[in-house]
């Protein structure tokens, strides 16, 4: 995809360098170990307790072929989220064909200068996407991002806004590729009889649902979804919307609780 000179060989060799491994993302990881040589490299597994609340296994279960490794931070307070010192053995010790970092982090300085001065292909794998926070780690890695990407052999982002935006940072159309997130939730029959269950409790009936599962915080957008649904309601009443998620930004500005 990215070097002509690679697509021959049936295994290329990648360093696939994340910060974690969340549910989203786990399915692509383990397909990719099917069907190439990669050794991934995750620098803050515990990333997705921090945000979501939700522990991160870092035992090999349910993995299948990946082969991977946890590295330690240090720093804290050059970094906000510290530096990952063993990760510069890696990337100037191993031999690989092609190097994957996450954009917007400390790795990916490192990532980007390995791969340069290697002369390797670098991809570039984001969930950004332009939303103007307060992060001050965001702050600083901006400059970097807007020189990097410009420079890099293929990026890879999960929707459309996300490719607009990295377009508008300089890459080229033609690579940047969307990766849509996965899901391993499995529909099974006792799913049903929870359904029914759920429209009694929550007196829905047969209205159609409009359902929001995810972090209820600005950059969602969830205040969108909610004014729209108040112009639906206005032109019909077999329509319910529910959200599902937790969020005390959200919580404390519009005055209600969520379920």
């Amino acid at each position: 995809m990215v070097a002509q000179k690679y697509i021959d060989r049936q295994k290329p060799r990648i360093l696939f360098v994340h910060n974690t491994l969340m549910w989203y993302t786990k399915p692509f990881f383990v397909g990719l170990s099917e069907v190439c040589d990669v050794k991934f490299i995750f620098t803050h597994m515990q990333l997705g307790k921090r945000i979501y609340g939700v522990e991160t296994l870092e035992e090999n279960e349910g993995f299948g072929e990946m082969k991977y490794k946890v590295l330690k931070r240090y720093f804290n307070k050059i970094s906000p989220s510290g530096i990952p010192l063993g990760l510069i053995k890696d990337l100037f010790q191993e031999h690989y064909d092609i190097l994957v970092a996450y954009l917007g982090s400390v790795e990916m300085l490192f990532c980007f200068l390995a791969a340069k001065l290697r002369r390797k292909p670098i991809i570039l794998q984001s969930g950004k996407w332009g939303w103007k926070g307060k992060s001050s780690e965001r702050n600083l890695a901006s400059p970097f991002t807007k020189f990097i990407v410009p420079r890099s052999d293929a990026i890879l982002v999960p929707g459309t806004k996300h490719k607009e935006y990295f377009v508008s940072l300089g890459a080229s159309p033609d690579k940047v590729f969307i990766m849509p997130y996965a899901s391993n939730i499995i529909i099974k029959e006792e799913d049903y009889k929870e359904e029914k269950k759920l429209r009694g409790r929550f007196d829905i009936g047969t209205k159609k649902v409009i359902l929001y599962v995810g972090r209820l915080i600005k950059q969602k957008g969830v205040e969108y979804l909610i004014e729209a649904f108040s112009k639906l309601r206005k032109e019909r009443d077999d329509v319910t919307l529910i959200i599902a998620g937790e969020g005390e930004i959200f919580r404390k500005k519009l005055g209600f609780a969520f379920h």
